[in-house]
């Protein structure tokens, strides 16, 4: 049996688009499609966290992920906070990873390692609860 490439092909590019996943923003109080994270993205999102010096690198890295992932290009990054992308950086965890965030935390006090599962869930609950408040300054 031979492999037909442009079918493998056409069988992944459908497989990708089908697997469109509705992610909220809670700042918008809507649902956007946002397409899977690719393994390089993961690799990706997992060094920024590490090797960035200074926090333009990340939030540059950041906005270009999530404005190729998200299908609807109404969106502006740009005027999102910082609680929808904690939300969407979670929804995409829960959506592309099967099994659990597990942290070791290190006790500066006691100098112990706890082990300490993160749950997703929870985070984007938190998020979706979080009321964002506008605040005009006087000049």
């Amino acid at each position: 049996m031979s492999l037909n490439i442009n079918a493998a092909m056409e069988m992944l590019e459908k497989s990708f688009g089908e697997s469109v996943s509705k992610i909220y923003i809670p700042s918008l109080e809507k649902e956007v499609d946002f397409k899977p994270l690719t393994v390089g993205m993961q690799k990706s999102i997992s060094k920024m966290s590490l090797d960035f010096d200074t926090d333009i690198d990340y939030q540059l890295l950041k906005f270009s992920i999530l404005k190729t992932l998200c299908i609807d290009e109404s969106i502006n990054f740009v005027n999102l906070t910082e609680i929808d992308f904690t939300s969407i950086l979670a929804q995409l965890r829960i959506n592309n990873y099967t099994e659990p965030l597990k942290l070791v935390v290190n006790c500066s006090s006691c100098n112990n390692q706890f082990n300490m599962d993160v749950n997703m869930d929870q985070i984007v609950d938190n998020c979706k609860k979080y009321k964002h408040k506008t605040i005009e300054i006087e000049k």
